[in-house]
């Protein structure tokens, strides 16, 4: 995994927590950020830890037993240890998410969704229009307070929320999915931007690769499909560099021949 020069640190500050104690009258209100390409812990006091993947930011509030956790930016895992005096409450939009003892994660998406997926244990979802809604291992709820939505996904295949959560270990892993997401996902650990030409958009990709090498994954995709090339484009946002995929002219689709991200 690539290191993480200091010119990556967000600016604004981020507060360095040792843990939070679960004991005591004074409140504690603390802002969390971790960077790009960064998975930051945060551990409780009873031993819990809270993770903050790349590019997140959350406003903690600990109050004696009680801990209210407000997920503002990216996304964040709680692997929250059996504690009947701790009282956690995540908040995320307009959605409310109470835990007992569980590992969930929360991902807030650029496009304003909401995913809770739980891997042990369950949750209860709340917002304005429901109260205590359980949602329970191997579960999922996509939250869309633009539509007024909430959509259970039950009985999820354990191997499929293993492959959602691998970037606790530092890996992305796709199951033929298309380039323009996966470029999507890549985007949000590096910044080196991938940008996709709609001629490559749909080439389907599959394998495990590390986060934060971008230009690893980049220099595979002629292998997947002869066609692909790359270069450098002009510097995206606040200097990002960007690389374009694209096809070369009269160049041969190879994945639709082989179909690599089945094997």
């Amino acid at each position: 995994m690539q290191t993480f020069p200091s010119a990556l640190a967000i600016a604004g500050a981020i507060t360095t927590l040792s843990g939070f104690q679960l004991v005591g009258d004074a409140a504690t209100i603390e802002y969390v950020s971790s960077r790009i390409g960064e998975q930051r812990p945060v551990r409780l006091g009873d031993g819990s830890v809270i993770t903050l993947n790349t590019d997140s930011l959350i406003k903690m509030n600990v109050d004696g037993p009680a801990v209210h956790v407000e997920v503002l930016r990216g996304e964040v895992l709680f692997n929250m240890l059996p504690n009947p005096s701790r009282h956690l409450v995540v908040s995320v939009k307009d959605l409310d998410i109470v835990d007992t003892a569980t590992i969930f994660s929360v991902r807030l998406v650029e496009d304003g969704e909401v995913r809770v997926t739980v891997e042990e244990g369950e949750v209860l979802l709340s917002n304005a229009n429901l109260r205590q809604v359980p949602l329970g291992h191997n579960q999922q709820a996509v939250a869309d307070q633009r539509a007024n939505r909430l959509e259970l996904k039950k009985g999820l295949d354990p191997r499929a929320i293993e492959r959602q959560l691998a970037w606790r270990e530092g890996h992305l892993v796709f199951v033929c999915e298309p380039l323009s997401q996966v470029a999507q996902e890549f985007n949000r650990y590096n910044l080196t931007k991938l940008e996709v030409d709609p001629q490559v958009a749909d080439v389907q990709v599959g394998g495990e690769f590390s986060a934060t090498d971008v230009m690893g994954f980049v220099d595979l995709m002629p292998r997947l499909d002869e066609g692909i090339q790359w270069e450098r484009a002009p510097g995206g946002a606040k200097g990002a560099e960007v690389v374009r995929l694209f096809r070369v002219a009269g160049s041969t689709h190879l994945s639709r021949r082989h179909k690599p991200c089945e094997s």
